[in-house]
């Protein structure tokens, strides 16, 4: 049995290797995932990967893209970050 993930989001680290984690969400875009995110704790960005697309990067109040069945959920970088600082 194979299980497809349709997002990916990882949250990086600072033990973690940057390129290795992008690996692993390419690998992801590669089985089919349809989007990637990658949060940044240091910068509070988003980089999000999509397949066959360029890595494009959210910060502050842009509008992070999601998967298009929830199309209309509307989150910026700085909700994201919000949430975490909260944990």
């Amino acid at each position: 049995m194979v299980l497809l993930s349709c997002w990916v989001i990882e949250i990086l680290s600072p033990e973690q290797s940057t390129n290795k984690i992008i690996e692993k969400i390419v690998f992801c875009l590669n089985q089919g995932t349809e989007i990637g995110w990658l949060i940044e704790p240091e910068d509070e960005s988003v980089m999000i990967f999509k397949p066959n697309q360029l890595p494009e990067i959210k910060s502050e109040q842009e509008i992070l893209p999601v998967l298009a069945s929830l199309k209309d959920l509307q989150l910026s970088s700085t909700e994201i970050f919000s949430w975490l600082n909260a944990v």
